[in-house]
């Protein structure tokens, strides 16, 4: 888990200009952080791992407790660079809206205003419901439009 966590902030701390040991000590210390952050916001919080033709390429995490918006809360997900533009991702949205249709649920999110993957949120029918800088919270409903293809997501 740590090296897909390593591989989503690689480019963003090779810009900072250390060594690769201050690189990973600080992205070991960052991804303690997040993994005990996670943990306390979202004690209910379901794990999962993203498989594509049997071979492990990423992480969903997905908080389903109840709460006042009947909402599935999507916390983080995370590909291997190499399966990146895939269609993965794509996939995957599709997926999640399908299972939160059949609830009446939609879908939160927060994401980093600078993350290429705010144009995929969008495609699959995504808004934006505010801001919090550096991130922007997004939620889609089935009301609000629906997954943009069939996709069988396994």
């Amino acid at each position: 888990m740590y090296e897909l966590y390593r591989s989503t902030r690689a480019e963003e701390v090779a810009a900072f200009g250390w060594d690769e040991r201050a690189s990973d000590g600080f992205l070991r210390m960052q991804f303690d952080i997040q993994r005990r952050s996670y943990a306390m916001q979202y004690p209910e919080s379901k794990h999962l791992l993203i498989y594509v033709e049997q071979l492990p390429v990423g992480r969903l995490l997905l908080d389903e407790s109840s709460n006042e918006e009947k909402a599935i809360q999507l916390i983080d997900v995370s590909l291997l660079p190499e399966f990146r533009n895939q269609g993965v991702g794509t996939r995957l949205l599709q997926h999640l809206q399908r299972l939160a249709s059949e609830t009446l649920r939609g879908i939160r999110l927060s994401v980093l205003q600078s993350n290429p993957a705010i144009r995929l949120y969008e495609r699959q029918g995504f808004m934006v419901t505010g801001e919090s800088v550096p991130y922007l919270r997004m939620h889609w409903h089935p009301a609000e439009g629906a997954a943009t293809q069939e996709g069988d997501c396994r």
